[in-house]
């Protein structure tokens, strides 16, 4: 009768273990294994969605460090002209009269090194504008939005000649320059309103297409002696304000060239302040007090002389809209910057 009971509980124990194998060896069914794959498939979406999100949010931040790195460097640039600009040589903002672009071109003071050679001079001449058309080598247009500054050595010996950074003229043959001669011409230097136009030959021995022009309008003018401070550059608004504030607040008032709408000239006494009244103005090379005057047709340019120290702008301030080449098409907005810095300071 024992022997009856052992054997009973072993047959149980095999057939419970038998059944045990049984179910660990038994496979997914179909429905079990599509519910996993579904677990697995949101578990991918998600960590997806995660990785998309850090890499978008990594991408942001290497943009805004590389166009905020760009925008250091470019104020460093022109706060270091500005700030060597002498009242004893002029300041000019005017407009590029083929897309109405701003520009400034001023004499600066002081030790200043050739880029191309060993010379030094006593000064130099400062160029900076947008190129949004530039000519390439072949006559073909290319849309560059180049945010450039072209720089000049003031050095007493020696012509300029194409590829050369220097000129023929030291900084006191430059001071010396009358505000304005009788017979003023584009390609003559006996004064700064000839000296701030549209172009100047450096000697009648060379070629039309070999003229160095001040400002620039191509490459082909410029031949390698501007530096590039930023493509992918738009907006550029270069704007002077003598430390006058509007009325009711204590906002200054700022003159000049913004980037987007008309040209904001300081408005006469009793005018009214929405008249850009130089329009009607031309350059009167007798009156050392004038300010802005039309060059051209609807060509802004204000002009600052050493005739007249007392009337020079206070400060000077520059906006821009940078975009990060390398992210361009992907939807990455452009960065707005604004530097405002005196003059001669």
């Amino acid at each position: 009768m024992m022997n009856d009971k052992k054997y009973s509980l072993h047959i149980l124990y095999k057939n419970v273990l038998s059944r045990r194998r049984a179910v660990q060896n038994r496979g997914l069914t179909l429905i079990e294994l599509l519910v996993a794959v579904a677990i697995v498939a949101i578990m991918i979406m998600v960590f997806g969605q995660i990785l998309n999100s850090s890499q978008s949010a990594v991408s942001n931040s290497q943009t805004t460090m590389r166009t905020c790195a760009a925008a250091a460097a470019i104020e460093k640039v022109i706060r270091d002209d500005l700030r060597k600009v002498t009242q004893n040589g002029f300041l000019c903002i005017t407009q590029n009269p083929v897309d109405g672009s701003p520009r400034l071109i001023a004499v600066t003071s002081g030790v200043t090194p050739s880029k191309k050679t060993a010379d030094i001079g006593n000064g130099g001449i400062v160029c900076l504008g947008l190129c949004n058309n530039h000519m390439s080598n072949n006559n073909v247009i290319n849309p560059a939005n180049i945010l450039y500054h072209q720089a000049w050595v003031l050095f007493g010996t020696g012509g300029p000649t194409i590829g050369s950074d220097i000129l023929g003229y030291d900084l006191e043959s430059i001071v010396k320059l009358p505000r304005s001669d009788t017979t003023p011409g584009l390609n003559d230097m006996n004064d700064l309103a000839s000296f701030i136009g549209l172009g100047w030959a450096p000697s009648t021995s060379y070629t039309a297409n070999s003229s160095i022009k001040i400002p620039t309008n191509d490459t082909n003018d410029i031949n390698a002696l501007w530096q590039v401070l930023a493509s992918q550059c738009t907006n550029l608004s270069i704007m002077w304000t003598d430390g006058s504030v509007s009325d009711g607040s204590n906002n200054l008032c700022w003159y000049g060239i913004p980037a987007i709408g008309n040209t904001v000239g300081k408005p006469a006494a009793g005018a009214n302040p929405d008249d850009n009244y130089w329009k009607s103005i031309t350059f009167d090379p007798n009156d050392p007090s004038q300010i802005e005057f039309t060059a051209g047709t609807n060509i802004y340019r204000a002009l600052w002389t050493k005739e007249n120290q007392s009337n020079w702008p206070k400060a000077i301030r520059i906006r821009f809209t940078l975009a990060d080449p390398a992210l361009l098409g992907e939807g990455i907005s452009a960065r707005e910057y604004e530097i405002i810095c005196p003059v001669g300071q």
